[in-house]
């Protein structure tokens, strides 16, 4: 008997917690950057350091993550990237452990190098990494088309 109200309990305990985490998880809903204000980002410092380790981690999602924290970063703050970072983005571009990371390390590297060719994602709301780097890859891919359509003139 005793067994029986304990498991009871520990089921009404649980279905409390999961509601609530539920309600939380609401409120949190679309949010998938970490700092959707990059502005206000407090102990930079801190977050850079987060944010190499992760690029070393032998986890994929944990290294797409960083990777999109990254480019959504330097979309907004442009001079967060250091020397370090922006090489481990270059080293993971080539040597990533999947073609995944590899391309998105790729547009990373482009958003740090070039944030202002990417300046109308800046203000884009993504849910998703996967959503940032479609994007990012969007504007890469029309911005090479619309070089594929000038005129190049041999100098002589």
């Amino acid at each position: 008997m005793k067994t029986h109200s304990m498991l009871l309990m520990a089921g009404l305990l649980l279905a409390g917690g999961s509601g609530a985490m539920a309600q939380y998880a609401n409120e949190e809903a679309g949010r998938y950057f970490a700092y959707p204000d990059c502005s206000k980002i407090e102990k930079i410092e801190k977050v850079r350091k987060n944010y190499f380790w992760s690029l070393s981690s032998t986890n994929t999602g944990v290294v797409e993550g960083a990777l999109a924290q990254i480019a959504y970063i330097s979309l907004c703050m442009p001079s967060f990237c250091t020397e370090e970072m922006t090489a481990a983005v270059a080293s993971l571009a080539a040597t990533g452990n999947t073609p995944a990371i590899r391309y998105r390390a790729y547009l990373t590297g482009l958003v740090i190098e070039n944030p202002r060719m990417f300046a109308v994602e800046r203000d884009g709301r993504y849910e998703s990494g996967e959503q940032l780097f479609s994007a990012l890859a969007t504007r890469l891919q029309a911005t090479l088309l619309t070089y594929s359509d000038r005129k190049y003139v041999r100098p002589e």
